[in-house]
């Protein structure tokens, strides 16, 4: 079953960065834009079947270049903090059961290849920056929230 819910994300995915309804323009905050108009309804429809009983919602939220994060780096010399966007793109899942709900988030980070229809390379050092928080998911403070920390959520479990 996880690989027809991917299958069916993929396709949710292209529909909605094929929409041109709401959103003009190629460039990444665009495509951002076109998920957060277009993705969630898509995967209602694409995932409600697989919901046994109740319903299922989704929600999302453009946040390209806002907030931003730092955190020390682990990089010798580098003497200035990283200080990333913390994503371009916030999706809420929402399923109400017969006698629960559940409710996940997934912060989501957008690359865009230059090249059509080839797999993004992430080489610049601001990429390496994301994809180590993504992975590594450091301790940071979200810049300009007066100096509160965001620990693991892992941790929380």
């Amino acid at each position: 079953m996880r690989q027809q819910l991917v299958d069916a994300a993929d396709i949710a995915i292209e529909l909605a960065l094929k929409s041109t309804a709401v959103v003009k323009g190629t460039n990444e905050p665009s495509e951002v834009a076109r998920l957060v108009n277009a993705l969630p309804e898509n995967l209602v429809q694409a995932w409600s079947g697989f919901v046994a009983s109740g319903a299922m919602t989704a929600s999302a939220a453009f946040c390209h270049a806002k907030p931003r994060v730092a955190w020390t780096s682990p990089l010798v010399g580098h003497a200035k903090p990283h200080e990333p966007e913390l994503g371009d793109l916030l999706m809420v899942m929402d399923v109400q059961g017969k006698n629960e709900r559940s409710r996940r988030a997934l912060l989501i980070q957008v690359k865009k290849s230059k090249k059509k229809g080839k797999q993004c390379t992430l080489t610049r050092e601001d990429d390496l920056v994301q994809r180590h928080m993504y992975s590594d998911w450091p301790k940071f403070n979200i810049l300009g929230c007066s100096g509160k920390r965001i620990t693991d959520a892992t941790s929380k479990r």
